[in-house]
């Protein structure tokens, strides 16, 4: 005969077991994709952040930090998140021109002159004007690289007729003021620029001084001009699935804002 001590040990078990079970069927969960290498800086911070905010849901939210292209590349960001391939992106809109036309504008050479007073102006734009086109999303974050200028291989770039026919990395408006400029641009994926850059396939990049650290090109750059007045910026953001966001409870919703 099973003793009332068994029998209550065996319905504790259960309990704590269903209870458990319903626990994980209450999580929620989130991807999180991003296209920067594991060493970046980038993909350590967005992996701080979902496990932060992991922690100050309580358990409620579960996030998966995908990085370096695994689940979506910067390039396919855009339409990825929209879509519900990932739950949410970080990327930049020059990977998605024509997306973003009205955020373009700050990607103009308007000569900010560090990446602190970019960010600022983008928040207070998006804020000011609302642009629509992010109405298909629900934005976490908005900010700037840092400043853009010409890097090179093997001649520095000293006046705008140093630019011409060379072949520079470039996107989106970038990409347009970088012919504009008298140069050819290249809009490759950051990803494949070191090789090209290897191989000769470029002969520079409009891109920032970060990048010769957190993407190696200081390896094979020689070259940088500091031409802070004429700068540009990339506009980063970080999106979330508009879907998947107006499915989560009021208190998450809260606790993703407040925390972005």
């Amino acid at each position: 005969m099973i003793s009332k001590k068994a029998l209550l040990t065996v319905g504790f078990s259960l309990m704590l077991g269903a209870y458990s079970f319903a626990n994980a069927a209450d999580t929620i969960k989130l991807k999180f994709a991003s296209g920067f290498p594991p060493m970046h800086r980038n993909t350590a911070m967005m992996e701080k952040f979902s496990k932060e905010l992991a922690a100050k849901s309580n358990g409620k939210l579960e996030i998966t930090h995908l990085g370096g292209g695994t689940l979506l590349s910067m390039l396919k960001m855009a339409s990825g998140v929209q879509t519900g391939v990932a739950d949410i992106g970080l990327s930049h809109i020059s990977y998605s021109a024509g997306r973003f036309p009205v955020s373009e504008v700050m990607e103009l050479p308007v000569g900010f002159p560090s990446p602190w007073v970019g960010a600022h102006a983008m928040i207070d734009f998006t804020e000011k004007f609302k642009p629509k086109e992010w109405d298909a999303y629900q934005l976490l974050m908005i900010s700037s690289s840092p400043l853009c200028v010409p890097q090179t291989l093997k001649k520095p770039v000293k006046t705008l007729e140093d630019l011409k026919g060379l072949k520079v990395r470039a996107q989106g408006r970038i990409a347009d003021v970088t012919a504009a400029f008298g140069a050819t641009p290249m809009p490759l994926e950051i990803v494949d620029v070191y090789e090209a850059l290897r191989r000769g396939v470029l002969d520079g990049n409009l891109g920032n001084f970060e990048m010769m650290k957190g993407f190696k090109f200081g390896e094979l750059l020689k070259f940088t001009t500091a031409s802070v007045n004429v700068s540009m910026v990339n506009v980063f953001y970080v999106v979330m699935n508009k879907n998947k966001f107006n499915s989560l409870p009021a208190d998450m919703k809260k606790l993703i804002m407040d925390f972005s």
